[in-house]
């Protein structure tokens, strides 16, 4: 997506496409550069929306993000043998997450791209289920289930010892497949939708909100998903989200591309570092669960010393996942290391206070993406269930973002969670609100000391001052969203879409308007 910027000049006085951005902190009251309260208003505050479809002319033009613009058409076919989708459902019966693939046989990816058609196709492509809640048997009277997800690995070699036998490392093993990708990606992941968001965009809009303000997150898309086994019997899973996998290569990625984020170095600047592991190109990334296993408090990756001890930190080694840590190391895998710099952060919150906490946090960063996150309403996130998130410490400086993911719960999505209207949805949860997901007092000492600090600090007048400007955005109109909603309605016509409330999940224009409205309280509100 291009990003447009508001210069100093446009910020303060005109408005561009349509998109206005008020000369306002936080309570509305005009910004006073001078004045200290004040945050100072600088450049490149949120990019407009863009949505504008991007024609290549050949396939040696394509790139991955043009897989998840929704302008194109993308369709994934996945041929497989019976045998190996039971075997599947045997390494289910293991454990609760199993770690091993099976092969597809071939995977044939198509995108639809104004009058052009390209098409990519893979043998021997990894598969495996993914989810924590979703996952079910893979066969219901004696057809594939399409009430799953799954993940495609083209990368997977099946020469792991600990995860296969020698009959079928003889007979699928192969090393060259360890370099494998696609358009640079290493697999896709796709959900069925299973959360009948009634739109079939919303996470994907809320995607945009985060990289339009200059925070990472993983790319998300639609497309068409058949699978075909037995030889003729077909699977059709319908529109499916697709996504770019989590794995450590989503930081080249997105620091390799020409999107700019806060205060984050290029990939070649990032890979130089010095922080974390010596003679490694990534930081320590951390997906955050609730982790699975003996030992766990029950609390979460809430940052507090207890969460990042003993087995709640580091890598996975049970490849069946029935202990999983509650901070899963994704990169430096291959090193025996003592996660030091988590450790640090939860010591650090524990004792320590905001000037403490600044040197080793982004604060910028963190306030922008925590802004953005009140607006998109994710009760299941690192601020109120304590999950669905990725921490990384930058090897340029040691200090941690947040990276948001698995945004299945965002803009009033609310099957299954009391109809969406009963926490992010519910005025009385504001944006500087300390409750938790269970109207408890927050556990997370980093929105303790920073956001909810009782002595205003600079974490807190950003946080405040972008609530200001995401609320007189256009990503906060209707119209924006009912603009992206067209372009996928139109991309896949014979599926049914519709903007208005269904499924006890709200419309986006019922939703929006209750954020808009809470996000005009700025005070401190106690549980």
């Amino acid at each position: 997506m291009k990003r447009f910027f508001l210069s100093l000049t446009a910020l303060l006085s005109i408005t561009l496409s349509g998109c206005i951005f008020s000369n306002t902190n936080g309570n509305n009251d005009p910004v006073d550069p001078d004045d200290p309260a004040d945050p100072p208003i600088d450049e490149n505050k949120i990019a407009n929306p863009d949505f504008a479809p991007i024609i290549r002319n050949s396939k040696s033009q394509v790139v991955y993000t043009d897989l998840f613009n929704l302008n194109n058409k993308i369709s994934i076919d996945i041929e497989i043998d019976r045998s190996e989708l039971e075997q599947i459902q045997e390494d289910n019966y293991q454990g609760a997450k199993p770690e091993m693939y099976r092969v597809a046989k071939h995977v044939s990816i198509s995108m639809v791209n104004g009058d052009n058609t390209f098409t990519w196709d893979f043998d021997n492509v990894g598969i495996r289920q993914k989810g924590n809640t979703s996952r079910q048997s893979i066969f219901k009277d004696d057809k594939v289930n399409t009430h799953n997800h799954f993940k495609l690995s083209f990368d997977e070699t099946f020469t792991d010892t600990t995860m296969y036998d020698s009959l079928y490392i003889s007979k699928h093993g192969n090393e060259d497949y360890a370099d494998r990708e696609f358009l640079g990606l290493s697999g896709i992941d796709f959900k069925w939708n299973k959360n009948y968001d009634q739109t079939h965009i919303k996470e994907i809009y809320s995607s945009h909100m985060f990289r339009s303000a200059g925070i990472m997150y993983q790319q998300v898309g639609l497309s068409t998903i058949k699978m075909i086994y037995d030889d003729n019997q077909v699977a059709d899973f319908g529109l499916c989200n697709i996504y770019e996998p989590t794995s450590k290569s989503i930081i080249k990625r997105n620091l390799s591309s020409e999107q700019k984020y806060v205060n984050m170095p290029t990939w070649k600047e990032e890979k130089d570092g010095t922080f974390g592991v010596s003679g490694k190109k990534y930081g320590d990334l951390y997906k955050c669960t609730y982790g699975r296993g003996n030992g766990f408090s029950g609390s979460g990756a809430d940052l507090s010393v207890t969460s990042t001890s003993e087995n709640r930190v580091g890598v996975k080694t049970d490849i069946y996942g029935n202990n999983i840590p509650a901070y899963e190391r994704k990169t430096n895998t291959d090193t025996a290391y003592n996660d030091g710099l988590i450790k640090n952060l939860s010591s650090t919150l524990s004792s320590n206070g905001y000037a403490e906490i600044d040197q080793i946090v982004d604060l910028k960063y963190f306030a922008i993406e925590e802004a953005v996150a009140f607006f998109v309403g994710n009760p299941d996130s690192f601020r109120y269930n304590y999950n669905n998130t990725l921490l990384y410490f930058r090897r340029t400086d040691g200090k941690m973002i947040i990276m948001p993911m698995d945004g299945d719960r965002v803009l009033g999505i609310g099957k299954d969670w009391d109809k969406g209207t009963s926490f992010c949805a519910n005025s009385y949860v504001t944006p500087l609100y300390r409750g938790d997901v269970n109207y408890n007092d927050t556990h997370n000492r980093l929105f303790k000391k920073t956001l909810f600090a009782s002595s205003e600090n600079e974490c807190q007048k950003i946080f405040k001052e972008y609530i200001g400007l995401i609320r007189e955005s256009e990503w906060v109109k209707n119209a924006t969203f009912t603009s992206l909603f067209n372009i996928a309605k139109a991309t896949y016509s014979i599926h049914d879409f519709t903007l208005e409330a269904c499924y006890d999940n709200m419309a986006f224009a019922d939703y929006i308007s209750v954020k808009i409205e809470a996000s005009k309280d700025l005070s401190i509100k106690n549980v």
